[in-house]
């Protein structure tokens, strides 16, 4: 028997191998590897931007971002040799003396799977702890962390149950010519497969219940909720990723089937990426168009208590004010809510706090115009604004205070008392 001439299954009735020029879906593998790559480039890019240029300070999620994508690349370049080598063809259609090497190469696959998709999972996973959790550790805390460990202690299981699919691991692409055993691949693809639907939905529920019960209009919540929605694609892309895991249990031709995973598989570690590289599109929407006026401006119905990005109330309403705030970190413009993305409190010269003087009866008076102050040092001391407006313009002077991040009208009698 000649290996260079004998396929490796028999061909279907009605049908003859052909290893000349055969059927492949090798022209689908590149359309689908310039568009994964795509994806992920524009996403990664307009993060890095926005931590280089526009904020400083990197954390965990980025890096992890990073890292999901370089070794993304890797992982796309090595389906493309292998399907360059005939993974794209039936399996009837490859001979004996291509399946080693096919069988190789696919074992590398494997094993290089569970790198980019753990660390595009985790970068997710750390990105929701960072904007959610806001510093307590509530319910949502707790699940996100749960599912940080469960991710890491999977994905390094994963990772290793290919490298050593047999033992010795020649047995993975000589098969029956070595004496050995080897566990099943494809039932470790199936598990691999529910897990990621799991992360996927968790992904997009996580920040769904955080947001809707933020205090905040309804049309601001669908707002943010779509930076999330995205996470639909992957869930979608990994139901069919199910099927086709489902499929391999019992269809011979693995190989044919084997690159349609392939495609899946790509196209939803390259939308996980994406997604979360979501919240800065709209930062450096921000930042190229240039910083709007301040927004959401409210005034509590006690203490004349004036807040940005708050709905006025206290209590619980304070942990969702603080939640708005952080998630304004990630998607705002400057000058929406108390805190810029990146300055995490700090009072730098991104930090622009806009002043607006309240008139009480907006019956008969307008609003002054805006005044800015960018020294932390003056409005903590008190310090006058030179406003427009002669009749008791003292009397609207505004404080602010760092802790609570609200700003409150001084009563008459106080500046009465400084002799004002």
């Amino acid at each position: 028997m000649d290996p260079t001439n004998t396929s490796v299954i028999s061909p279907l009735p009605g049908t003859q191998s052909n290893f000349i020029n055969p059927p492949d879906q090798l022209a689908a593998v590149y359309v689908v590897s310039a568009l994964v790559l795509a994806l992920p480039t524009i996403g990664v890019s307009a993060r890095l931007f926005v931590k280089l240029f526009v904020v400083s300070g990197h954390r965990i999620e980025d890096y992890l971002s990073y890292f999901a994508f370089a070794t993304f690349i890797s992982y796309v370049a090595v389906i493309l040799h292998l399907s360059e080598m005939g993974l794209t063809r039936h399996l009837y259609d490859i001979t004996l003396a291509q399946i080693p090497n096919i069988l190789y190469w696919t074992n590398i696959v494997y094993c290089m799977y569970a790198v980019p998709t753990a660390a595009a999972k985790l970068s997710v996973l750390f990105q929701l702890k960072s904007i959610f959790t806001t510093g307590t550790r509530n319910v949502v805390y707790w699940v996100i962390v749960v599912s940080i460990v469960i991710n890491i202690i999977f994905y390094t299981g994963l990772f290793f149950s290919y490298v050593f699919q047999c033992w010795p691991r020649d047995k993975i692409w000589l098969g029956d010519a070595v004496a050995g055993k080897c566990t099943d691949a494809a039932q470790v693809n199936l598990s691999s497969g529910i897990l990621n639907i799991i992360s996927d939905v968790e992904a997009l529920l996580i920040p769904t219940w955080a947001i809707w019960h933020l205090s905040m209009p309804i049309k601001r919540k669908l707002a943010a909720l779509s930076v999330f929605g995205v996470s639909l694609i992957a869930i979608g892309i990994g139901i069919g990723g199910i099927y086709i895991r489902i499929v391999l249990l019992t269809d011979i031709d693995e190989t044919w089937w084997l690159t349609k995973l392939a495609l899946i598989v790509t196209t939803e570690i390259s939308v996980v990426i994406f997604v979360g590289c979501m919240p800065y599109f709209s930062r450096l929407y921000h930042h190229f168009r240039g910083p709007g006026p301040a927004r959401n401006t409210t005034k509590s119905s006690k203490a004349g208590i004036v807040t940005i990005g708050s709905s006025g109330k206290t209590g619980k309403s304070r942990k969702s004010d603080k939640l708005t705030h952080t998630l304004a970190k990630y998607i705002a413009p400057r000058g929406v809510g108390m805190t810029t993305l990146g300055s995490q409190g700090s009072f730098g010269e991104e930090d622009e706090f806009e002043l607006r003087k309240h008139v009480a009866s907006t019956a008969t008076a307008g609003v002054a115009a805006p005044v800015t102050y960018t020294q932390m040092e003056d409005i903590e001391s008190g310090g006058r604004a030179v406003v427009s407006n002669p009749n008791g313009a003292q009397n609207n002077i505004l404080k602010t205070s760092q802790v609570d991040q609200t700003y409150a009208r001084r009563p008459e009698d106080d500046w009465n008392r400084r002799g004002l």
